[in-house]
């Protein structure tokens, strides 16, 4: 549960496991110059948690008397940290809402919940947002879908896919693209992409030997 983010370094998503609460959390910038230097140095978190490590959520605080847990975390180029949570759900249920939130910790806002009777599984919340952070891209009922933020109920369906389960989307750096995994969920998956409007689907693998998930797009590092 981590991602890389462009000012913060590693972002990292650590159970407490004294509290049952999870929270992000950055490396502090002296340290991070350490790893940038390649000082592989392995660090004990829960000894230099207060020191070493910046927390910007602290769920502790603010959710004091629940299980707080947090999944999934994805950093974006505009600098916002967006992660889900199960701090507002109401069914006590995993990760039903996303949020976004600056890098500071501030302006957290709740921009999706998982929708009521939906088929889905723990491995379709594995998501992204584009970089206009206008879509978020989302598998649900087995398929791909490209949700529009402002108005959740404009929902495209880019896979169709019926017999197959397709999860884990993931676009490239200029939203041109979508990587993802399709298969039958319970032995196999195989590596497809497609163009961001669904068409020009392409298989990368095949066979039933195969089980490749979290795939995602090399960074455009000249960004």
């Amino acid at each position: 549960m981590h991602d890389w983010h462009k000012n913060l370094g590693p972002l990292l998503g650590i159970k407490e496991f004294d509290k049952s609460n999870l929270d992000i959390r950055v490396l502090k910038d002296s340290l991070f110059k350490s790893f940038e230097n390649k000082n592989t140095k392995p660090y004990d978190f829960f000894k230099l948690r207060d020191t070493a490590y910046i927390n910007i959520t602290h769920h502790k605080k603010n959710v004091p008397n629940k299980k707080a847990w947090i999944g999934f975390v994805r950093s974006h180029s505009n600098g916002n940290i967006s992660y889900w949570s199960n701090e507002e759900d109401k069914d006590n249920g995993y990760f039903e809402n996303l949020y976004l939130i600056n890098a500071n910790g501030k302006n957290k806002r709740k921009i999706f919940n998982f929708p009521k009777g939906v088929n889905g599984s723990f491995n379709q919340l594995n998501y992204d947002i584009s970089e206009d952070s206008k879509w978020l891209l989302f598998s649900m009922d087995n398929d791909i879908f490209l949700i529009d933020l402002e108005n959740t109920n404009n929902k495209i369906n880019l896979t169709n896919s019926k017999d197959q389960v397709d999860i884990m989307p993931r676009f490239n750096s200029d939203d041109t693209k979508i990587i993802y995994s399709s298969g039958d969920e319970k032995s196999y998956f195989n590596l497809f992409s497609m163009d961001v409007n669904g068409e020009n689907k392409q298989a990368h693998t095949e066979g039933e030997d195969n089980y490749i998930i979290h795939a995602r797009y090399r960074p455009n590092m000249s960004k």
